[in-house]
């Protein structure tokens, strides 16, 4: 018997050299990859470059060690998603939950893990092409985190939340409704324990968006008092979170037209920020931008445009092209505009156009990321014709810009949704 256990022992520890061997090898190529006169010349290696390398050389190398592959393809198509390669997160998610299958099989915890992120992936990236699919994996993921951990378990309140977006989503409104009451129900049961708290103020704050953009704004701020309620008793008054929802129940009394109110909260979220986060965080940035349209509503304008400016600079500071810069340059656009100094929107307006062109640009230079462009143009282009109108000039350069580039790509839903914005 003791033969047998040593020898055991010996096989296990075998198969956990064998497996990390294999780690060690995939890495070292990533990391030699890296090496721009190993991939590309003297031309920079991108962290995505980077990523496909490591997901080629996995597939290559791992076929015989599934456990060691499938946490990879887990944790590429984490990556990928982080830098908005969607595309290549949903494929590679695929492959991820093809191996879980073929070990596991469905009713898994790691099979449930992946299959929760694929159905939420596929939801919110590809809403009209996916539905079904996006179904079967939140299902999926569902039952198995029941079935394995309990109905009431705060992991399979998660993956049901998820479910209730996907029914709102797809109008199933009363549904999402039954799905989200009983999440609320278990959670307020279970209140004081730290999951089931995180659990509820993640609903809590699906809700806030969910009612915000259906401007049922009364229901909006009773929720967001609630979750401010619940973050500052978890966390005390001065927490990130706690300040997060306190920001929300700012803009909460903004939308139900209690402006003084609005300002109020917003300022001392704003002042704590800064103190403990520092003037340049994108939160202060946020807090600013809320502010800007407060005192927009307020009339206002001097104050208005303050919090505006200020507000670009940080996100420009932090991301000089990221999307938070380009939204709040429109922002910008539009509280000036709204103001009456449309001479001192010019200079502004120039700079949108630019990185619209820059985004254009990349449907050539980065085709895997073709959808998330897309997607960035298109709501570059309706944030600008919500703050500006359709019929203003940088909005008619940008429709003679993105028309035909959606005609090429043969995307004849927003083509037709775009077209005929443009004047003749």
């Amino acid at each position: 018997v003791g033969l047998a256990f040593a020898l055991y022992g010996m096989n296990q520890a075998s198969e956990r050299a064998r497996n990390a061997q294999a780690i060690a090898d995939v890495l070292g190529d990533m990391i030699v990859g890296s090496n721009p006169y190993e991939m590309k010349g003297d031309q920079p290696v991108t962290v995505e470059m980077m990523l496909d390398q490591m997901h080629a050389t996995a597939k290559e190398r791992l076929q015989d060690q599934p456990e060691v592959l499938l946490q990879i393809l887990k944790h590429l198509s984490q990556a990928y998603f982080t830098h908005s390669r969607m595309r290549s997160a949903v494929d590679v998610g695929k492959e991820a939950h093809s191996v879980a299958m073929q070990l596991y099989g469905e009713n898994h915890l790691e099979t449930a893990y992946i299959a929760d992120h694929l159905g939420g992936m596929l939801t919110t990236s590809f809403p009209d092409s996916a539905r079904e699919e996006s179904h079967y994996y939140l299902n999926s993921s569902y039952r198995a985190y029941a079935d394995l951990l309990g109905d009431e378990h705060h992991a399979t309140l998660v993956t049901l939340i998820y479910l209730g977006k996907w029914n709102r989503q797809y109008s199933e409104a009363e549904e999402a409704e039954k799905i989200y009451n009983k999440v609320l129900t278990i959670c307020r049961k279970h209140a004081g324990d730290t999951a089931y708290d995180n659990t509820r103020a993640f609903l809590l704050h699906t809700l806030i968006r969910s009612h915000r953009d259906s401007k049922d704004y009364p229901e909006t701020m009773r929720l967001a008092e609630e979750l401010h309620a619940l973050r500052r008793r978890m966390h005390g008054p001065n927490h990130p979170n706690t300040l997060n929802a306190k920001y929300d129940v700012g803009r909460a009394y903004w939308w139900n037209g209690q402006l003084d109110r609005a300002t109020a909260v917003l300022i001392e979220v704003l002042k704590t920020q800064s103190d403990r986060l520092g003037p340049d965080h994108l939160d202060v940035a946020e807090t600013h931008q809320a502010l800007a349209g407060v005192e927009i509503a307020s009339l206002h304008f001097k104050d208005a445009i303050a919090h505006a400016e200020s507000a670009y600079h940080i996100f420009k500071s932090n991301n000089p092209k990221g999307e938070d810069t380009i939204l709040g340059l429109i922002s910008l656009i539009g509280v000036v505009t709204t103001a009456g100094q449309s001479v001192g929107a010019e200079g502004l307006q120039m700079e949108l156009l630019q990185h619209f062109r820059d985004e254009l640009a990349n449907l050539r230079t980065s085709p895997d990321s073709i959808e998330q462009t897309f997607r960035n143009l298109i709501q570059i282009s309706f944030t600008y014709f919500d703050a500006c109108g359709s019929g203003d000039p940088v909005s008619q350069t940008m429709l003679q810009l993105l028309v035909p580039a959606l005609r090429e790509h043969g995307r004849q839903t927003e083509l037709e949704e775009f077209e005929p914005l443009l004047t003749k």
